[in-house]
């Protein structure tokens, strides 16, 4: 068995969070001479969405990889009636082979989840700790875990410790514990200058604490851009840093690649799980949950530089071009 196209949503999907995906998909077209065919914003439609022959006609049997995020998954849950019943859903067709980038699935919905990817040759879970859930619950559906990446064009370079101007970049959603202990530090050090965003005018745009306009974020170079600015940055998995729907999971984001891949430190909070232990934040930083150790840890990234065999060591096991190999791996095995 072998991957032949990538069905990809750009044409339709404006989100943000989709750049990625494009990015990862564009690796893989490459390293693995595969087609890219467009999905129709047609087969997002509800009604769509539970006629699988659409989407075998689409793909014309080919088997096709395609990501999903965890909203789908959602949405399907919510469709009990129709999806469970009666086992319909596009996407659940044997030439498919999904990698579902975030999974927040209850172990109550279990069952419903093993219906809606019951015709699936497999399923590519992202999270380990998702992926151990699965496999610890008996689910019914062929999973494999396939890891997330950091797209190639990002690679580590020492030469970004030349472009450190700040001492920390605000990126994304945070903790509201590691926020805390943010506030009481800028209190005891003045001098402490980080770079925070504000959407005005349509724009992500970010300022410094004096004030100071450094740039947009509105795209991905413009975002990785506004990090390698900085010498540390704050990181926390979903369940921890106040995202209603994590249901208790603490997947690793990319975003921890990304910090790592601009030559930030990092200030984490995580638990253990089968996730962070195979991202290895431990190696970067202790699981901070007081500010003595927050205040230990910006001290000392304030005024040194990272460790660059150890980043260009761990990144080089997590790039895109990487996860191509393994997942040649994992199809040829079926």
């Amino acid at each position: 068995m072998k991957i032949e196209q990538i069905s990809s949503r750009r044409k339709h999907e404006r989100f943000q969070y989709w750049d990625i995906v494009n990015e990862w998909e564009d690796i893989l077209q490459k390293e693995m001479s595969l087609d890219i065919v467009y999905e129709s914003a047609f087969l997002g439609k509800s009604f769509s969405k539970a006629i699988p022959f659409i989407y075998k006609l689409f793909t014309k049997n080919k088997y096709t990889l395609c990501f999903q995020l965890a909203s789908e998954i959602a949405s399907s849950l919510y469709m009990r009636k129709i999806q469970v019943l009666l086992g319909l859903r596009n996407k659940n067709i044997s030439n498919i082979i999904p990698c579902i980038i975030d999974f927040w699935v209850q172990k109550k919905d279990l069952h419903i989840f093993d219906r809606i990817y019951n015709k699936n040759k497999i399923v590519l879970i992202s999270s380990k700790e998702a992926y151990e859930f699965l496999k610890i619950n008996n689910s019914k559906v062929n999973i494999a875990h396939w890891p997330l990446s950091l797209p190639d064009q990002y690679k580590f370079n020492k030469d970004v410790l030349n472009e450190k101007k700040y001492d920390l970049a605000l990126i994304g959603r945070q903790n509201p514990l590691l926020e805390s202990f943010l506030k009481q530090y800028i209190k005891e050090n003045p001098d402490f200058v980080y770079a925070s965003k504000k959407f005005e005018d349509g724009h992500f745009k970010y300022y410094l604490s004096d004030g100071t306009y450094i740039g947009n974020a509105d795209t991905r170079e413009e975002y990785m851009n506004i990090i390698k600015g900085a010498r540390c940055s704050l990181y926390a998995t979903p369940g921890l840093d106040g995202k209603a729907d994590a249901n208790g999971y603490n997947q690793v984001t990319p975003r921890f690649l990304e910090i790592l891949s601009c030559g930030c430190h990092v200030i984490a909070r995580y638990p253990e799980n089968p996730d962070t232990t195979f991202f290895e934040i431990k190696k970067f930083s202790k699981n901070i949950d007081n500010y003595s150790d927050f205040k230990e840890a910006m001290d000392y990234y304030r005024n040194n530089i990272i460790d660059i065999k150890l980043y260009e060591e761990y990144l080089s096991k997590h790039y895109t071009s990487v996860r191509a190999k393994q997942l040649e791996e994992i199809i040829k095995n079926l």
